[in-house]
């Protein structure tokens, strides 16, 4: 099966069933950095609930080495496209100190 289409069923799934409660038991049986790898080819085409995903996946390093920047940049591509929870994330981020500037949320071009 060529990649693509995996990754168009990947993000498919959701939106054909109207719930996200199908997205955390898809990957439920892989390993954290399996599930990275497929969070991340389907963020780099633009889902939002992946982004945000990987965002916390680099708060936490739970599969990734830890990495505010990484998580702001992830948080802030899905907050761009409307995703609040990822607006709640950089805020969380920003009032808890995690070495995080505020004009690192604006060099991403994300305004509040």
């Amino acid at each position: 099966m060529p990649e693509s289409l995996v990754i168009a069923i990947i993000i498919a799934i959701p939106v054909l069933l109207g719930t996200g409660i199908i997205w955390p038991r898809l990957f439920h049986s892989l390993s954290d950095e399996g599930a990275v790898k497929w969070y991340t080819k389907s963020a780099e085409h633009g889902d939002a609930r992946s982004q945000l995903i990987l965002g916390l996946k680099y708060w936490s390093g739970q599969g990734v080495s830890q990495s505010n920047e990484e998580a702001v940049r992830w948080f802030t591509k899905s907050a761009e496209q409307g995703y609040a929870d990822a607006v709640f994330y950089l805020g969380t981020m920003y009032m808890e100190g995690r070495e995080i500037e505020f004009g690192m949320m604006y060099r991403n071009h994300m305004t509040l």
